[in-house]
C-alpha cells in the first residue's frame, strides 16, 4: 500500500468562485500508464483531489511527488468572514476511478477561499475607465460608454436616446476580450522528480488579453463637416497618445504604471444618409493590447506526445 501524503498547495488561496489550477506537492500521487504517440482520448485520472468537501473536477498527477488541480467553487455556507479555510483531501484512484482503500491523505487548512475587495476596481474596468476619460479630456465632453446602443429616432418606444442627448457624442461600445497568446508560452514540465507522466505537459495560462472596442463619433447635420472633425479627433488622440495608462495597484503607487498600447484596428467609416433623420455617425475600431489577466505562473495541463521524445505536440487541453 502507497500512502500519498500533502505537504502544500500552490497556490495556497484564490477567489471563491474557484476554477483556478493549483499545484500539490507531497508523496506516493498513484500515475498513470504512460503513452507514446497521439491518443485523443480523456487523459485517466488516477489521483482525486477534494477542497472544502467538494471534489475538483480535473485532478491528474504529474509526477509520484506532484499533480495539479482545477480548483471548486466554493459552496459552502454564505458568511462575511474571509479568507475561508478549508481541507484539502487526496485519494489515489484504482483503474476504475474509485479510491483505493487507505490511500489517501488530508492536509488540514491547506487552502483558503477570498472574496475580491470591491474598493479595489479590476484592472480590466480601470483600463475601460481611463480609455472613456481619455477621449473626455482629448476629444469631446460628451463621450459616453455603452454596450446597448440606440439608433432609432422613434420617440414611441424611448429609443431616441442620441437626439435627445447633447450633441456632438462620442459613443464606445465594448469591449470585447481576446487573449494574447503572444504574452502565454508552452514547455515540457520541469520537476526534480525524473519520473514524471509521459502522458502530460505544462503550458503557461495566458498572461493577458487585447480589449477591442468600437467608437461611434454622432452629429447633427446642421453642423457642416461636424462628423469629420470629431472622427479625426478621435483618430489623433489614438494615434498621438498611443498608449492608455493605469496604475499597477491604486492602493500602491510604489509599484509603479502599466503603458498599455492603443492603436486604430479599423479606420473611420462615415454614414451621412437620409436614414439616420437628420443625425451623422462615423465609426471606427481601436484595441488596448496586453491589459494583464491572470497570474503567470497558473498553469494548464496538456496531453500529448511522449514527453522524451524530440516532438512534444500538445492534443488536447484538460483543465
Amino acid at each position: 500500500m502507497a500512502v500519498p501524503t500533502i505537504s502544500a498547495v500552490t497556490p495556497a488561496s484564490g477567489h471563491t468562485v474557484g476554477l483556478d489550477i493549483v499545484k500539490i506537492t507531497g508523496t506516493n500521487f498513484r500515475l498513470p500508464p504512460d503513452i507514446v504517440g497521439y491518443d485523443p482520448g480523456d487523459a485517466q485520472q488516477t489521483i482525486k483531489i477534494t477542497m472544502g468537501g467538494v471534489d475538483s473536477t480535473e485532478a491528474h498527477a504529474i509526477t509520484a511527488t506532484s499533480g495539479y488541480a482545477k480548483v471548486p467553487s466554493w459552496t459552502g455556507v454564505a458568511s462575511a468572514e474571509t479568507p475561508i479555510s478549508v481541507d484539502v483531501r487526496v485519494a489515489n484512484l484504482d483503474d476504475d476511478g474509485d479510491e483505493i482503500s487507505g490511500e489517501n491523505a488530508t492536509l488540514a487548512d491547506g487552502y483558503s477561499y477570498d472574496r475580491t475587495p470591491i474598493t479595489t476596481e479590476v484592472i480590466v474596468q480601470r483600463v475601460i475607465k481611463e480609455l472613456v476619460l481619455s477621449l473626455r479630456r482629448f476629444v469631446h465632453p460628451n463621450t459616453v460608454l455603452t454596450t446597448s446602443p440606440m439608433y432609432d429616432d422613434s420617440s414611441a418606444d424611448d429609443t431616441d436616446r442620441i437626439k435627445a442627448g447633447q450633441l456632438p457624442l462620442v459613443k464606445v461600445i465594448g469591449p470585447v476580450e481576446t487573449e494574447d497568446k503572444r504574452m502565454s508560452h508552452q514547455s515540457v514540465d520541469e520537476e526534480d522528480d525524473p519520473d514524471i507522466a509521459s502522458q502530460y505537459i505544462r503550458r503557461a495560462r495566458v498572461q493577458s488579453v487585447d480589449l477591442d472596442f468600437t467608437i461611434q463619433c454622432w452629429c447633427d447635420d446642421r453642423h457642416s463637416g461636424g462628423i469629420y472633425t470629431l472622427a479625426n479627433a478621435v483618430t489623433d488622440a489614438i494615434y498621438k497618445k498611443g498608449y492608455i495608462t493605469v496604475a499597477v495597484d491604486p492602493d500602491d503607487s510604489t509599484l509603479g504604471d502599466y503603458d498599455l498600447p492603443w492603436a486604430i484596428t479599423e479606420m473611420t467609416e462615415y454614414d451621412t444618409g437620409d436614414e439616420l433623420d437628420g443625425l451623422q455617425k462615423a465609426t471606427l475600431s481601436c484595441e488596448i493590447r496586453e491589459v494583464p489577466k491572470n497570474d503567470p505562473s497558473a498553469t494548464i495541463i496538456e496531453r500529448g506526445y511522449d514527453l522524451g521524445g524530440d516532438d512534444v505536440v500538445p492534443t488536447m487541453e484538460i483543465l
